[in-house]
């Protein structure tokens, strides 16, 4: 069997950087890069795999491979390594799949939704003239939404192309995770930290940096200005909080408001700094009363309830070292991590009485870090589960799965790719849903650069930035997330499958909602609906069946139609990577 990647380059060391370019075999089977990377990214998730091609540009030119950069320290694999990675996708091209589905495995009793984080781009929308915009296509069910895009240019020297309008429908999100800020500002000074080097306009580190420069929007202002019980600016963080209020007041079903703390305040932590560093020994309880206090402030005076609180973020990794390009607080000692959510369970209900607001952790970066971090205690102390799906390891989520129990509410909070075509994060949908037995799933940033976001904006945090928060390209992404989300909705009940692993079964009480992952090959796809026609008592169901589906290597974006019900069978060309969501 011939591979359709082979490596072109390879830095060795530490970066591990690598090229891979595509095979004539891999031209003769139709497969173009896109599909390739997607298939590597798939097999070999450890390293971070982009288009070295743009995608702007139409026509778009592959020819140039896919470039690599190794995460974890990663190596260069050899081309039998890539070989054995791409077989499962070789091998299942073409070959027929047929799915059945499982009606008496209840995978989930009862789901509790989609959401994303607020934070960065909660700055950059927040407060913007597009802030309603922004409301309505994260967290509504409008099936058409107008959208005025205004591209960027390509490349500098390049002309931009033309603004177009587009329609797209809403996500249907209800979860909002708010982040708890830690930063100062400017006007704290003498003491306050430096925030980063990092020219907020050209993005560009500088030696010279001065106070002026300190709008960087990757950055939460915090409401606490020094260590004394009066110093407190609520009129802070005020696009992050009008968004907020914007996506609350929009009377959103069975909305959920998580608050979410990434490192305390500046001046409580031994680097001076919410960019890194470790708790000074005697903020341990003034830092959750910081974080209750944030949460009684929000329910009191903003009206906005908040359901769920969390005050641990990633604090296993040892990532969080000063100076970092994002908030953050290493917190390895096991006894300091019960302290905390402890102290912040006393400081809710004692000191403010809000003993109906849940606590959620510990927010590790992926089940390898909770497995190994104290899990017991920690399962005994949160009243709802969280953890982050940054390692794509099925083994770690089964394992992970099997160790909550199940009347404990268990999250995936937090994940992020560069895959701005959205396969991956469609795979981590699946997978954390069928294999971690998840109530819901968040994005880090549904709003974001690089590959990351569904959505790319016109970034900046301030009134003057011209054009802040316009929106300059929907990627494949965000066709791929509302496969999911516009479809399974909370209170659904999530069943099982002969694909345990890529098709996702909901059930409202009426309808059977079937979100097809091929992530493989282009291929022939056979629904077996039998056991739905038993549970019916009926012997045969009729359609045709309402379905949409997201092909981001063809270009097709949340197309509908129907599907025509053969003796309890239902048949369908699937395209390599591609979504389908069936309604039965």
């Amino acid at each position: 069997m011939t591979s359709p990647l082979v490596l072109a380059t390879c830095t060795p060391g530490t970066s591990g950087s690598f090229v891979l370019i595509p095979t004539p075999t891999a031209s003769q089977n139709g497969w173009g890069v896109p599909v390739l990377l997607a298939a590597y990214r798939q097999a070999n998730p450890k390293y971070n795999c982009w288009l070295s091609a743009n995608p702007w540009l139409k026509p778009v030119d592959w020819s140039s491979g896919i470039m690599c950069g190794a995460v974890n320290n990663g190596t260069c694999p050899s081309n039998s390594t890539i070989a054995d990675d791409l077989t499962p996708f070789i091998s299942s091209y073409g070959k027929p799949l047929t799915i059945s589905l499982d009606l008496n495995t209840t995978k989930v009793a009862s789901w509790d939704g989609f959401g994303t984080g607020l934070a960065w781009w909660g700055q950059m929308v927040g407060n913007s003239s597009f802030e309603a915009l922004h409301t309505s296509l994260y967290y509504s069910t409008t099936p058409t939404i107008s959208v005025n895009v205004v591209p960027t240019p390509a490349a500098a020297g390049l002309a931009a192309p033309a603004a177009y309008t587009t329609s797209v429908p809403g996500l249907g999100f209800n979860i909002v995770r708010y982040n708890i800020g830690g930063t100062g500002a400017k006007t704290d000074a003498p003491g306050v930290e430096q925030y980063s080097q990092r020219n907020a306009t050209t993005g560009v580190e500088s030696a010279s940096f001065t106070p002026d420069e300190k709008t960087w929007w990757y950055l939460t202002p915090g409401f606490w200005i020094k260590n004394d019980s009066t110093a407190w600016d609520w009129s802070r963080d005020f696009n992050q909080r009008s968004l907020l209020k914007s996506i609350y007041n929009s009377n959103i079903p069975n909305v959920w408001i998580e608050f979410f703390s990434g490192a305390p305040m500046w001046w409580m932590t031994d680097a001076n700094s919410s960019l890194g560093g470790n708790l000074l020994p005697n903020m341990t309880s003034l830092f959750p009363y910081y974080v209750a206090k944030v949460v009684n402030q929000s329910i009191a005076d903003w009206k906005i309830n908040v359901s769920s609180v969390e005050i641990l973020n990633e604090p296993s990794g040892g990532w969080w070292n000063f100076p970092n390009a994002q908030e953050g607080m290493n917190v390895k000692n096991s006894t300091l991590r019960l302290q905390l959510l402890n102290s912040l369970r006393k400081s809710l209900n004692q000191t403010f009485n809000l003993k109906n607001v849940n606590i959620s952790g510990c927010d590790e970066n992926s089940p390898v870090y909770a497995i190994w971090n104290d899990l017991e205690n920690v399962l005994a102390t949160v009243d709802k589960f969280n953890i982050h799906s940054y390692n794509n390891n099925d083994a770690l989520r089964g394992l992970l799965s099997s160790k909550v129990p199940p009347t404990k509410p268990f999250w995936q909070s937090e994940y992020g790719d560069g895959d701005q075509l959205g396969i991956t994060l469609g795979y981590t949908i699946a997978h954390d849903i069928n294999i971690m037995n998840i109530r819901a799933w968040m994005n880090w940033q549904v709003v974001d650069q690089g590959g990351w976001g569904a959505v790319f904006i016109v970034p900046g945090v301030n009134s003057t930035d011209p054009g802040r928060g316009q929106i300059t390209k929907i990627n494949p992404k965000y066709h791929i997330v509302g496969q999911y989300s516009r479809y399974i909705r909370p209170k659904d009940v999530i069943l099982g499958s002969t694909d345990s692993s890529n098709t996702v079964v909901a059930f409202d009480g009426s309808k059977y909602k079937i979100i097809v992952g091929n992530y493989a090959s282009q291929r022939p796809v056979t629904l077996n609906l039998t056991s739905i026609a038993v549970k019916r008592g009926v012997p045969y169901l009729t359609g045709p069946l309402l379905y949409s589906f997201t092909s981001p290597t063809n270009g097709s974006f949340s197309v509908t139609g129907s599907l025509n019900v053969t003796n309890n069978l239902v048949n369908f060309a699937a395209d390599a990577f591609a979504v389908y969501s069936v309604i039965v």
